[in-house]
């Protein structure tokens, strides 16, 4: 077991595929792993962005990735976005009204919200494989690894948007003392000190 700094190159596909598996719910996977893989690249193209993956027998079984410009890090996603994957949230919309109200929170409600608490450091993801048992150690390593890392860049405060279905994240996320909350429909919004 070890947590390393994440390498696009040996670790993008594994972090897609646990996002994938993990999160099947959320709309970038129920528009597909490739859309997924698209996002994932797109975000850590960007010289702002650095990750963590921790490794059971190499085997990813958790990450966190990390943005040190999340107004450059949600304007790259919207270049994700063909129109066929655009046609299938529409699709996914009228069958659950959830996804179109999580959209409308994450593209225009809560990026209003950031410009106010003038944070732009995010912990962008945090997954990790429920099914290992070594789950809870890889989670609570790769927070720490990126709460320490937003420390040694001099970011005082950072933010991390959470699904309010994801309950292992949220109570986590809740334990902090110096956080506040921001409760949206389908997400929360954490400012936490790092």
């Amino acid at each position: 077991m070890m947590i390393l700094p994440f390498n696009q190159k040996q670790h993008l596909r594994s972090i897609v595929d646990l996002h994938y598996k993990e999160l099947p719910w959320t709309p970038n996977s129920r528009i597909g792993k490739e859309h997924l893989y698209k996002l994932y690249k797109n975000i850590t193209d960007l010289p702002s962005s650095f990750g963590f993956v921790y490794l059971v027998n190499e085997r990813v079984i958790g990450f966190s990735l990390i943005s040190l410009n999340n107004i450059e890090m949600r304007n790259i996603l919207e270049e994700c976005f063909k129109i066929k994957d655009l046609i299938q949230l529409l699709k996914l919309s009228i069958s659950d009204p959830n996804i179109f109200i999580d959209i409308m929170e994450s593209k225009f409600i809560i990026p209003i919200y950031l410009k106010k608490i003038e944070t732009t450091s995010e912990l962008v993801a945090w997954v990790v494989d429920r099914n290992d048992p070594l789950s809870g150690t890889a989670a609570i390593e790769c927070f720490f690894r990126a709460k320490k890392f937003f420390r040694e860049h001099n970011k005082l405060y950072y933010i991390g948007q959470v699904d309010v279905r994801c309950k292992e994240a949220n109570q986590f996320w809740s334990i902090f003392k110096n956080i506040k909350k921001k409760k949206f429909i389908c997400n929360n919004i954490y400012l936490i000190k790092s």
